[in-house]
């Protein structure tokens, strides 16, 4: 399972350990690709599952956020959901791909009408990017694309039943599990969340033969002016995780 989450396109900043604008976006998805390709190659990788953790937009959730974009949102849009697909057409012809989209994120949030975070939280811009790569992968029988219908999904991986979030609306990931796990009525052995632009993975308790883990993605965007602010931050990277059978998460 590759993770990538908190892509933030295409804003542009200076920070005082990063730069971050529209190239330099692109530079790292390709270093990714390169990168991945020899993991691919390495490990005799067939299927790959490419979860998107959202916030793949930095979006104008206020009004200073205009200052910040290097194209207006909706080219943003455009432009980005393009790229992604030939992105992902790209790295199919190395392995078959099952791309998971999560569709429900703080940034891509439209926030109409002068509205708050998640007063309308179906009004996500997420929804646009994931259909229109869903609809122009059709003919690409090496990518499978999955759209979930919630701001969540349950997938499978070895056996091992996943749930993903992007985290924006979770405050206790643990308790988040816990009862998703009774509402759902099924074992879930790891949570895999994004929203915070670094990367964790916790043991949270043990399974019959696996330990399950609470995940943290980490951003491609990395540290920004605002993590400056607060004195917090992280690089630039993404997770490539693998899941056996009878084992569970293993590297």
């Amino acid at each position: 399972l590759l993770g990538i989450s908190d892509i933030h396109a295409y804003k542009y900043f200076e920070s005082i350990t990063n730069k971050y604008n529209k190239e330099v976006l692109e530079q790292r998805m390709n270093l990714l690709l390169s990168e991945l390709v020899y993991e691919i190659n390495k490990n005799n990788i067939s299927k790959l599952t490419v979860l998107n953790g959202a916030d793949n937009l930095e979006g104008i959730i206020r009004n200073s956020q205009l200052q910040s974009l290097e194209l207006g949102l909706i080219d943003t849009v455009i432009e980005f959901q393009r790229w992604l697909l030939e992105w992902l057409n790209q790295l199919s012809k190395y392995v078959e791909i099952r791309y998971i989209h999560l569709i429900a994120s703080n940034h891509t949030q439209i926030r109409p009408l002068g509205t708050k975070a998640d007063q309308f939280p179906q009004e996500d811009l997420e929804k646009v990017i994931a259909n229109y790569i869903y609809d122009m992968t059709k003919d690409n029988p090496r990518i499978e694309v999955i759209i979930p219908e919630n701001d969540f999904v349950l997938f499978d991986m070895a056996g091992y039943n996943v749930i993903a979030h992007h985290g924006n609306r979770v405050k206790d990931t643990r308790k988040y599990i816990e009862r998703m796990s009774r509402k759902l009525r099924v074992f879930i052995d790891y949570g895999i969340f994004a929203h915070l632009h670094h990367s964790t993975i916790q043991t949270i308790d043990e399974g019959v033969n696996n330990d399950c883990e609470i995940i943290r993605l980490p951003s491609i965007i990395g540290t920004d002016t605002y993590a400056d602010k607060l004195l917090e931050g992280a690089k630039s990277s993404a997770l490539l995780l693998r899941f056996e059978e009878g084992k569970g998460r293993t590297q």
